[in-house]
């Protein structure tokens, strides 16, 4: 029996696994910097998931590559073989791509006392068309924030079917406007930073490194509860019901301030 020459096979399966992370680089860059920009790839799951997707597939190419080579088959043959490989590596990226833009960040919608991340998924799409102008497309780079208005009483019903199938008002482009008007309500909502810090003291310093990064003063943060496929997060409004980031706190349990009154 032939012996087998490892090292044409360990060079050309390292040539691949190069090529691979140079393509996987390119595609951490568009989920990333384009479909999930930070923190959303926290907050919408998208880091775990394009790691799955990409990691499996770096790996994968490789080592068929290491598997077939073998300069012996012939020009014709061996080029046939990775030829396949490519493909089905290319197929494999392409799905795991398709997965992360469907399962992307559209909406940031304030539910009259909370924030929901709404993916594009989760949106009821048949509804689009009907929506106010500026919300009839889908966002690729990054959520928008909106406000959700309430259902009125000729709505009311079908709200709530709808939502027993899992499509909440927040994830209806028909119930969204302009988070503008709901600013004071988001305000007078938000728990103060002295409330959240004692709800996670664990992480102290992480939400104070927030706040300061989102240029607020203590006294001016203020945190409301976040729908997210991260549970543990909160976002943070400032005294005007400004969004200005996102702290790493579940506030959901947090006390409501006495005086805030919904709309």
């Amino acid at each position: 029996m032939p012996s087998i020459s490892w090292w044409p096979r360990l060079r050309a399966a390292s040539v691949h696994f190069v090529l691979s992370l140079l393509v996987a680089a390119a595609a951490a860059w568009l989920v990333f910097r384009v479909w999930y920009p930070a923190p959303y790839q926290v907050l919408a799951g998208g880091q775990g998931l394009f790691l799955l997707v990409v990691s499996v597939d770096v790996v994968l190419g490789p080592l068929l590559t290491l598997a077939v080579f073998n300069p012996a088959k012939g020009r014709r043959r061996l080029g046939g073989d990775l030829a396949v490989i490519g493909l089905v590596q290319a197929v494999a990226l392409a799905y795991g791509l398709h997965t992360c833009f469907v399962a992307r960040p559209v909406v940031l919608a304030f539910e009259g006392d909370r924030f929901r991340v709404v993916a594009a998924v989760e949106v009821l799409a048949d509804e689009l068309p009907k929506a106010a102008p500026p919300f009839r497309n889908l966002s690729i780079h990054g959520p928008e924030l909106v406000g959700v208005r309430r259902a009125t009483d000729v709505e009311r019903y079908d709200a709530i079917m709808l939502a027993t199938q899992g499509f909440d008002t927040g994830q209806r482009p028909t119930f969204w406007v302009d988070y503008a008007q709901f600013q004071p309500q988001a305000a007078a909502l938000g728990r103060s930073l002295e409330a959240v810090l004692a709800q996670c003291p664990a992480r102290r310093e992480q939400i104070l490194g927030a706040v300061r990064a989102a240029g607020l003063a203590e006294g001016a943060a203020r945190a409301l509860p976040l729908i997210s496929r991260e549970s543990d997060w909160s976002v943070l409004v400032d005294t005007s019901g400004r969004v200005a980031g996102f702290l790493p706190c579940d506030v959901f349990s947090v006390p409501r301030p006495e005086a805030a009154r919904v709309r």
